[in-house]
């Protein structure tokens, strides 16, 4: 009888195993199921995830690059505007520094990378209005671009800009143009139509030459090694009419270029279009 209760035990226990067994094997089953949704789910959210990912950076790139744009058109206005002397000033630039500060602080989201599309329209608007401002001008005043000093007199790299600077023995001074670094005997040409006013000499500017645009817009090429025109001579925008030196007091081989309105020494960079 014993071996018997021992045997029915024994298929007891055998059968509680195999029902635990199934019953875990379900919930491990039912788990697997719910993970295998779950991770289909996640796959369709990382894909609309990556194709959100790659459209934020499609937009990115495009109002970049609209950005980019507007910043010539707004310097090239920007140039324009001094020389046709419209008082009302333009913050563009000033805008898109703002711009690239603001990015940088915080990552563009696309809800400011509308705003920021918004604030691009309403840019490329201004401009287009200033510039239509600015067509208009010049249909008027046609000859006063042939007269605009907007090219760069000799091929070199600017190596002291128009403003206040340190002299070498430390005090500062004016410097009331640019200077050109550029090989001994480059061309010097005409940065714009007029009239030779002067040829000369100085101990400071050395061989010089002084050109005359009308509209109260002079120009003056120092430190030549030869001039190539004479006073009184009518010259165009291109004009070969020296050769650069080192004439005068000038450290090294270079053109030192001045554009004066009513005699005032001006920015000559706010002129160069090219």
């Amino acid at each position: 009888m014993i071996p018997k209760l021992k045997m029915i035990k024994k298929i007891r226990f055998s059968y509680w195993l195999c029902a635990l067994f199934v019953v875990a094997f379900g919930i491990l089953g039912f788990r697997y199921f719910k993970l295998h949704q779950e991770f289909e789910r996640y796959q369709v959210h990382y894909g609309q995830s990556i194709a959100m990912v790659d459209q934020i950076s499609e937009i990115k790139d495009t109002l970049s690059t609209l950005d980019q744009t507007l910043n010539q058109i707004t310097k090239f206005s920007s140039k324009l505007k001094i020389i046709a002397r419209i008082k009302k000033g333009m913050e563009g630039k000033k805008m898109a520094e703002k711009r690239k500060k603001q990015e940088i602080q915080n990552p563009p989201s696309l809800e400011k990378m509308n705003l920021k599309a918004k604030d691009l329209r309403s840019e490329a608007q201004t401009q287009a209005a200033y510039l239509a401002e600015l067509d208009e001008f010049f249909s008027e005043n046609e000859t006063l671009l042939t007269s605009v000093p907007s090219i760069k007199p000799a091929q070199g790299y600017v190596t002291s800009r128009f403003g206040f600077r340190r002299a070498p023995a430390g005090q500062w001074h004016m410097h009331k143009g640019v200077d050109i670094a550029a090989n001994y005997g480059t061309k010097v040409v005409a940065p714009a139509d007029g009239l030779v006013e002067a040829i000369g000499y100085s101990p400071g500017y050395g061989r010089h030459i002084i050109l005359d645009h009308g509209y109260g817009v002079k120009t003056i090429f120092a430190h030549t090694s030869q001039t190539l025109v004479k006073p009184g001579q009518l010259v165009q925008r291109g004009t070969r009419i020296a050769l650069v030196g080192r004439s005068g007091h000038a450290r090294g081989v270079h053109l030192h270029y001045e554009v004066r309105v009513d005699d005032v020494p001006v920015d000559p960079s706010d002129f160069i279009l090219n």
